[in-house]
């Protein structure tokens, strides 16, 4: 038995599960356990280039979202109703975690 082809496989499930959610490395380990390391190199490449594209998106959606809440926010009159709502939703939730406990 070759251990370091073993550890090889070990380290790539390692760098895999380390920066993705927990579906993708349970694929993962039952492709590599069932196919073996080469033949699931491209799957962990599709997680790892999926999870760029999903960060890279949610950065620019932030960015416009930022600017845009930003650019609201500067009237006195639309920052003063966004406070009030938000201590609603606060005080919302902090009633509700007492009713449960």
């Amino acid at each position: 038995m070759d251990t370091s082809l073993d550890l090889t496989a070990l380290a790539v499930f390692a760098l895999a599960s380390s920066v993705t959610p927990g579906p993708n490395n349970l694929l993962v380990m039952r492709s590599g356990a069932r196919f073996g390391l080469r033949p699931t190199g491209p799957h962990i490449v599709g997680v790892e280039a999926g999870l760029v594209g999903i960060g890279t998106l949610s950065m620019i959606a932030w960015t416009v979202w930022g600017a845009t809440v930003h650019r609201v926010l500067r009237r006195p009159l639309a920052r003063r109703a966004f406070n009030v709502a938000m201590a609603a939703i606060v005080a919302g939730t902090a009633f509700s975690t007492l009713r449960t406990t």
